[in-house]
């Protein structure tokens, strides 16, 4: 009838503008096991570029990369999950004091309020709003979470796995991901933190008893070494804290992780620990019930794809 969480398909995808990668995950008692990996490569040029993303110069492309993975498999995949980047997928809060109960009315009045809050045109989105936890006691002011991304990229991402015979039931992204596969590592605390870093610029989410309260984006392509690039994340981390600080009087920090590619971990180690004024520390793979291939070395590429394979529907 509806009632109760239903998990979601043990197989997920994650796409950029880099890579298509897939996993396969089988629940084993209370752990995970990660029993089938793909990395297939993107041409450079697939998907067109804006703060966004870019909808595909050709859809096929993407067509004949899952033909060929469908091929190399044994068992066919008619229903899975995909995770987006966070800059194709963006989060937002909004407070409202009142929501109507239609969908549609409801939709007109996220966008609006949406539209207050990023340079982005609304009617090219495709968005979605849920229950958030308060902040701190404001009345009848609600807070919603809102996940928006560009309408055409979508359908033609669904189109295409469509057209392959896969319904994709689930869109989440990188963040997202990486708090749910973080879920454990967080369990005891009250006010904890994820920091995703990618190759197009990092994540911040706050968690308050295990739920998202602010996340907060930002594109930075050059993250590796570029010494103006580095005093921007230090100022932003920083103001990001202060900004923490001032909205949750009442509550401390009380662990901060990072999900990071291996060759910049000690770096934003660093930043995150000065910036926080505590000991940042990595998801590393005893932290999450995961099982890994021997030849998975890192939990950075599979975090996101693992998070969202041990979500639920409601």
């Amino acid at each position: 009838m509806g009632l109760n969480p239903v998990p979601v398909p043990p197989d997920v995808f994650a796409l950029d503008a880099h890579s298509l990668r897939y996993g396969h995950f089988h629940r084993n008692g209370g752990g995970v096991d990660l029993e089938t990996y793909r990395v297939t490569e993107v041409d450079k040029d697939l998907f067109a570029a804006g703060p966004l993303g870019g909808p595909m110069h050709d859809p096929e492309v993407l067509r004949s990369l899952l033909s060929a993975l469908q091929d190399s498999l044994e068992q066919p995949i008619t229903e899975a999950s995909i995770v987006l980047p966070d800059a194709w997928m963006r989060l937002a809060f909004v407070e409202a004091e009142d929501l109507p109960k239609g969908s549609v009315a409801r939709d007109e009045i996220l966008r609006w309020k949406l539209q207050r809050m990023v340079p982005f045109r609304v009617e090219e989105l495709r968005l979605q709003g849920i229950e958030a936890k308060e902040v701190a006691s404001n009345g009848t002011i609600r807070r919603l979470l809102i996940g928006f991304a560009l309408e055409t990229l979508l359908r033609q991402i669904e189109g295409a796995f469509a057209d392959r015979g896969i319904q994709l039931g689930l869109i989440t992204n990188d963040s997202l991901g990486c708090l749910s596969a973080a879920g454990d590592a967080l369990r005891d605390v009250e006010l904890g933190a994820v920091t995703y870093v990618s190759g197009a610029g990092y994540s911040l989410t706050f968690v308050l008893r295990g739920e998202p309260i602010l996340q907060r984006f930002k594109a930075l392509p050059q993250l590796a070494g570029d010494e103006p690039s580095a005093q921007l994340v230090k100022r932003d981390l920083k103001l990001t804290e202060l900004y923490l600080r001032e909205k949750l009087t009442t509550h401390s920090l009380g662990r901060v992780l990072l999900v990071s590619p291996p060759e910049i971990e000690e770096r934003w180690l660093g930043w995150l620990s000065d910036a926080f004024d505590q000991p940042a520390h990595l998801l590393k793979r005893e932290h999450v019930p995961l099982t890994l291939p021997a030849a998975v070395s890192s939990i950075h590429d599979v975090g996101p794809l693992f998070g969202a394979a041990r979500m639920v529907v409601r």
